[in-house]
This record gives C-alpha cells, sequence and structure tokens, in this order.
C-alpha cells in the first residue's frame, strides 16, 4: 500500500510502472498509468486494513499471554520470526 512517507510498492510491477523514466509519451498513456497507479482504491484499502487487523489483533492476544506467563524472550523472538 503506498503512503505519503513510502510512496511505492517495491518489486511489483506496479511500482515499476510508477517509478518508471518515460521517455516518450504522446498520447499521455504513461502519465495516466502512473497516475491511477499512485494510491490503491478507498475500497480495496478498507479491505486489506480489515482483513489484517484481524490477524495483527490475534498475534498481539498470543504476545500478550506469552507475557504474563513469563516465558522469557526467546517466545517473543519466536513469535515475530
Amino acid at each position: 500500500m503506498s503512503t505519503e512517507k513510502l510512496p511505492f510498492r517495491p518489486y511489483t510491477l506496479a511500482s515499476l510502472v510508477q517509478r518508471a523514466w518515460v521517455l516518450e509519451d504522446k498520447e499521455g498513456w504513461a502519465a495516466r498509468w502512473q497516475q491511477d497507479l499512485a494510491t490503491f482504491p478507498l475500497l480495496l484499502k478498507q479491505n486489506l486494513l480489515a482483513h489484517f487487523t484481524s490477524i495483527l489483533k490475534e498475534q498481539v492476544a498470543e504476545l500478550v499471554v506469552n507475557a504474563e506467563r513469563q516465558l522469557g524472550p526467546r517466545v517473543f523472538i519466536f513469535d515475530l520470526n
């Protein structure tokens, strides 16, 4: 997802088009593609956030349980990996 601090998505075709140096674009196709690829559509952003927020909440709950059980730093490193 592109943001102000990370305005491109590395290693994707969309990123390559967005960051390309256009040498000749008489009809403006490349300029329109670059503009359209600048950000994801709002509904797609919302769906991605909804999907990954639930996963993140589950992982945070596991970390809290492990911290309360005082299993030590190895458990945190295992969970983070």
